[in-house]
């Protein structure tokens, strides 16, 4: 059984602020222990570690964004930190073999490859991609690994498009592969791809609607097979969805609301349809970012616009409990697990 929770906070904090914090959560006390926090990076928004979970980087969502690394000890240390070619990235890859690193830049459109080097240190981009092409705004959110072919899914939220590229790596390039228009009005944001499904689920942060699609492996072909929705139909205040999640088994996927300020609970079904189980509040309110500890327990959340990070445990039935402790931190926005102690 775990006692202790590791995580990497980051968020819209300023540099002259503690803007990512290392935090411990004890589960049998019920209690977070800040461990170490950095100054000297604006808003880093969303983190990621390196597979060998010796070094953390950092997305700076600023007008010219930067990509950080830190090296991770006792304390985090500053290793490099280049511009990432695009302005307000709010999102980053790192790959399974550790060698690139893949940013959304959210502000202008790009998509940026940057290789790691051995030691961990990012250098400047290897390729960029312009989506916005043709007049429409663009704004890529996220990018996210299909599982085989070295290939990778990118969402549109601008465009209201899904974009699969295949990542080249002896020659360093992205190649673009296909491009998927969606529904109007939906807002594609963040996705979970259950391979052994050939399911892709998309949080769609205009519709409040979780879309379900099969694919074929060759991912030329997507199948609409359910859209659920993340609010009741009478809510009448503003919502947008945002983060989506598997538990670690895949049975359950967690989705948060905006604005509705919630976390739903559904059950995957054997033929990758949802059904739904339970919606708790997140305790704060914007949550939009949280991670799933890795043994399923508990939901760890970013709620931005109230400065604190809350936890829902996970029960047996998938239903969600909420704990009174919670974590505060300037403008939180991505929780990122780490090695457990």
């Amino acid at each position: 059984m775990i006692r202790n929770y590791n995580m990497f906070v980051g968020g819209y904090g300023s540099k002259t602020e503690e803007a990512i914090h290392y935090v411990r959560f004890d589960s049998e006390q019920q209690s977070f222990h800040k461990l170490d926090a950095i100054t000297g990076i604006d808003a880093p928004s969303f983190l990621a570690l390196h597979p060998d979970q010796n070094n953390l980087y950092a997305v700076s969502e600023v007008e010219e964004g930067e990509l950080v690394s830190y090296q991770v000890g006792d304390q985090l240390i500053e290793t490099s930190r280049i511009k990432t070619g695009g302005s307000s990235p709010c999102y980053l890859h790192i790959t399974d073999d550790g060698r690139y690193s893949i940013v959304t830049n959210y502000g202008d459109g790009k998509l940026s490859l940057h290789p790691l080097e051995e030691d961990g240190k990012v250098q400047l981009q290897a390729d960029l991609h312009l989506f916005q092409k043709s007049g429409e705004a663009s704004h890529p959110h996220m990018c996210y690994p299909l599982g085989y072919d070295h290939m990778y899914i990118v969402t549109d939220l601008g465009q209201n498009k899904l974009f699969l590229f295949q990542l080249q790596s002896d020659h360093q390039q992205l190649e673009l592969q296909a491009s998927f228009p969606l529904k109007d009005g939906s807002g594609p944001r963040h996705i979970e791809v259950n391979k052994a499904k050939n399911c892709l689920y998309i949080t769609n942060e205009f519709s409040s609607v979780v879309a379900v699609y099969h694919f074929n492996k060759s991912f030329t072909n997507l199948q609409l097979a359910q859209e659920i929705p993340t609010i009741p139909p009478d809510e009448v205040q503003d919502n947008f969805c945002a983060d989506i999640h598997f538990s670690p088994d895949k049975s359950l996927l967690f989705v948060s609301n905006r604005g509705r300020d919630s976390i739903v609970v559904y059950r995957v079904q054997a033929d990758g349809r949802l059904r739904f189980v339970d919606e708790a509040a997140a305790l704060g309110e914007w949550p939009r970012h949280f991670a799933i500890s890795p043994d399923g327990e508990y939901l760890f959340i970013a709620n931005q616009h109230s400065d604190r990070i809350t936890v829902l445990r996970v029960q047996a039935d998938g239903r969600l409990q909420a704990l009174a402790c919670h974590y505060k931190i300037a403008s939180p926005a991505c929780v990122v697990m780490f090695r457990q102690g």
